[in-house]
């Protein structure tokens, strides 16, 4: 009886997993992949697809995973995950809009160059091991996205997408009025295409902080006039503890 139709696959590879020399990669696939697919090559009839059927859509890049999802109108739930579907089966990756999408995210990072939010988070990576996936520069810029002699960025997308982006790294959600075993039927339909392989090993999990590093202050300068105080403890993955969700227990006593 759902109102809104919707799906979200999540890609376990992100920004952490960057080339060294190409800082930001990821993130410009995640744009890349709306620019067109075999299938629908024109580069915004996916978004303007769901726009017209009272839909939105999004993606983000994290340091260990990428989230694409939409909602839509029920009734054309399946026509949307066809669409959706191509992103992970045969993007086009277009050369002739690499270039554009680098300047777009050269813009989102120069838009935030003055938000003390991500000066915040800046400042904290300067203490982070480099080894951590948090250390990376995850945005981006003209700069670590470049062609260079040889090295077409256009290429080291193409690369990256076929090492990462595989069925084994991947779990996709659907909801829809529809019955579970017609959902389950279109989706073995669409995403069928989607290369299975061998799947590169994540970055063996390290402490957010070297040996050493703690206890440690930090003193930010803000762009605003704003006083705040930040407390920062690290801690051990509770991802093993997802249901019980200890830490929003902790936040909740801590809170209260």
């Amino acid at each position: 009886h759902t109102d809104r139709a919707a799906a979200a696959l999540d890609v376990r590879v992100g920004s952490g997993s960057d080339p060294e020399e190409r800082l930001g990669l990821a993130h410009l696939l995640e744009h890349m992949l709306f620019l067109g697919t075999e299938q629908y090559p024109e580069a915004g009839e996916y978004q303007a697809f769901i726009q017209q059927h009272g839909g939105s859509d999004n993606a983000y890049t994290m340091p260990d995973h990428t989230n694409y999802y939409f909602d839509i109108q029920p009734q054309y739930l399946r026509d949307a995950l066809e669409r959706f579907s191509q992103f992970f089966v045969a993007p086009l990756l277009n050369p002739s809009f690499v270039e554009r999408e680098r300047s777009v995210v050269h813009a989102e990072f120069s838009a935030k160059l003055q938000s003390d939010g991500r000066r915040y988070l800046a400042a904290r990576r300067q203490a982070f091991d480099t080894r951590h996936p948090e250390s990376s520069f995850a945005v981006g810029d003209e700069n670590t996205l470049a062609d260079r002699e040889g090295d077409l960025v256009r290429e080291d997308l193409v690369d990256f997408y076929e090492a990462r982006y595989r069925a084994e790294s991947m779990t996709l959600v659907v909801l829809g009025r529809e019955s579970t075993n017609l959902l389950r039927d279109w989706v073995e339909e669409l995403f069928e295409g989607v290369p299975a392989g061998q799947v590169i090993a994540p970055q063996t999990e390290v402490p957010i902080y070297a040996a050493g590093t703690l206890p440690l202050l930090q003193k930010i300068n803000p762009v605003k006039e704003i006083r705040q105080a930040v407390f920062s403890f690290a801690i051990p993955s509770a991802l093993d503890e997802y249901a019980e969700k200890p830490l929003s227990y902790i936040a909740s006593l801590l809170g209260d």
